[in-house]
């Protein structure tokens, strides 16, 4: 009997176990349905109220942030950079567009004309039996051809605190409000605003207009390329085009600049030194004569990748040189740009000898030499401007022996210095900080700069002098400053603007956004202001640009998808 009941007690053991798992069964489902409904709705309410990502479709706030495009390398100086790829597309549907590939590009540094994207040239016949170079696109033509940067946008910040000027910021296009647009918000509720110069100027109470000055912040975040000297083409030099940074002085002269040698013996023409021996300043200066597309024709052969046994007539130089412009690579096919740009920044790595000597920094504009004195053994630094005597402004920037990196800018009608990052408070000037009055929109003084005169102009723009020490300058940059104009090429960029006398009234609950890519931005400039009610937020952070889908970014070994580490970080 025992042994029945024992063997009973098993039997009725087993539908006990077997009900305990089905009711965990349908738990673990039910959790399991509840977590998920519960993501959704955190998500769902994290999207509408906190924070929402966003593609960039177009490149009108390049190169702040990258719409779809194609990453290049020039194949002659070897500088990176990145060109337009959104006419290749529908932007709303992502379809491509037949015929519209991009197959052309300009280096910004060399500015060679070149070709991408495509296959090799190979030879053909034409119509008559004549053999022509061709090129074809490979099927994999959209291999480098990338969608825009992936963004973050904050949704709530408005909500909290109020827009501010020079703020990235996306938003519902007034005459369509299914379409997200991002540009930078430039004017704000009531205000009355021209674009001088390139500049932005404020109605005053007055009547008057006023510039309006960014944050060294945003200053330096917004500053474009004009020219690396890393990247100097030592042929183009060769073939008797003129180096962009030269001394202002003859080679035998006490402490003039030259070229240290390079372990070949050959100069290198990427840094430059002085031996500081003369009592006077000694200047190096940049002079802007990028060459045109008739020079590369004359000097390069693309299709069969030789250079020509050809040599550049100084006339050509003289043709050529000329002030600055707002020449933007992004913008695929363009060669030069339409405006003048006389908002400069030098960007260069020094090394000094000695705590001794003196060293200036320079940016000419409109003729007017702006300045920065440095006392290389007091570590005094003073700004002035010629023509102004009533300007003087002084700060402290330490210059010990060593290597420095010095960032020198005229952005705004204000001068800015950082040395090794850090940005130097200057005093005087009545507590007006390190700004000054508009020079007005004067004719930019003369075209052509003589080596050894004094009379710089603004096609030598930049400029570097040192006196008693020794030292060397290397990783020399030419910057420039956002320039908000219209391209002749496409007038109807500024259609709401001009149609109202060339100002841009703005509302009391709207606001003015213009693109940094100001010659390509369909933008305020266009079709007027944004009210309130279609801000969808403040674009905080590049969370995924394009990845390097082939190849890690050395071109070495293939590795899908290798996170674009560099070209992360906040939009600023």
């Amino acid at each position: 009997m025992a042994s029945a009941s024992a063997s009973s007690a098993a039997v009725n053991k087993q539908p006990a176990s077997a009900t305990t798992t089905a009711d965990d069964n349908v738990r673990v489902i039910r959790e399991t349905i509840e977590s998920v409904v519960i993501a959704f709705i955190l998500a769902f309410l994290f999207k509408t109220f906190a924070a929402e990502m966003f593609v960039i479709p177009t490149g009108s706030m390049a190169p702040t942030l990258q719409g779809r495009h194609k990453d290049v390398r020039c194949p002659l100086c070897n500088f990176r950079y990145r060109t337009s790829a959104s006419a290749e597309v529908n932007t709303e549907t992502n379809v491509p567009i037949p015929g519209k590939e991009v197959h052309a590009s300009v280096c910004p540094m060399c500015r060679f004309r070149h070709t991408i994207g495509l296959e090799p040239a190979y030879q053909v016949k034409d119509k008559d039996g004549h053999d022509v170079d061709a090129f074809r696109f490979p099927l994999n033509w959209r291999d480098n051809s990338y969608n825009g940067d992936r963004i973050v946008v904050a949704k709530f910040v408005y909500d909290i605190t109020e827009p501010k000027r020079w703020d990235v910021v996306v938003f519902k296009f007034p005459d369509g409000a299914k379409i997200n647009y991002i540009k930078r918000l430039i004017g704000l509720p009531g205000e009355t605003i021209r674009i001088i110069d390139g500049d932005i100027y404020v109605e005053q109470g007055d009547g008057e207009f006023q510039i309006t000055r960014k944050s060294p912040q945003k200053v330096r975040a917004m500053l474009q390329d004009v020219y690396d000297n890393d990247y100097v083409l030592d042929p183009l030099v060769e073939h008797g085009w003129p180096e962009r940074w030269c001394p202002w002085s003859a080679a035998e002269s006490p402490g003039a600049w030259k070229h240290p040698e390079s372990a070949d013996q050959k100069p290198n023409r990427k840094a430059f030194e002085t031996d500081g021996k003369s009592p006077d300043l000694q200047w190096l200066r940049y002079v802007h004569t990028p060459p045109t597309d008739r020079i590369w024709q004359l000097l390069y052969d693309e299709s069969s990748k030789q250079w020509r046994q050809t040599q550049i007539d100084p006339l050509e130089v003289k043709a050529t040189t000329a002030a600055v412009h707002d020449f933007a690579s992004y913008n695929a096919n363009e060669e030069t740009g339409y405006n003048i740009v006389t908002d400069l920044a030098l960007d260069c790595q020094f090394n000094v000898e000695a705590a001794q000597g003196e060293m200036v920094l320079e940016l000419v504009k409109k003729g007017h030499r702006c300045q920065c004195h440095f006392d290389l053994k007091s570590g005094d630094a003073t700004l002035s401007i010629s023509g102004l005597p009533e300007y003087a402004r002084a700060g402290k920037a330490a210059m010990t022996p060593g290597k420095h990196h010095l960032l020198f800018t005229n952005v705004d009608s204000q001068l800015l210095l950082w040395v090794d990052d850090k940005f130097v408070e200057f005093s005087g000037g009545d507590g007006h900080g390190t700004a000054y009055e508009p020079f007005g929109n004067q004719a930019v003084v003369g075209s052509l700069p003589v080596v050894g005169r004094a009379d710089t102009t603004d096609a030598s723009p930049v400029g570097i002098a040192i006196s008693g020490v020794a030292a060397q300058v290397e990783h020399l940059r030419v910057l420039r400053d956002v320039f908000y104009g219209s391209p002749q090429s496409d007038p109807s960029n500024m259609g709401w603007y001009q149609r109202n006398n060339n100002k841009a009234v703005i509302g009391p609950d709207e606001f003015w956004m213009l693109g940094d890519n100001s010659p390509e931005s369909a933008d305020g400039r266009s079709w007027g202001t944004v009210n309130r009610n279609l801000l969808t937020g403040k674009a905080l952070f590049v969370y995924w640009p394009h990845s390097f889908d082939h190849t890690s970014p050395d071109g070495g070994m293939w590795f899908p998808f290798f996170p674009n580490f560099g070209q992360m970080g906040r939009v600023r």
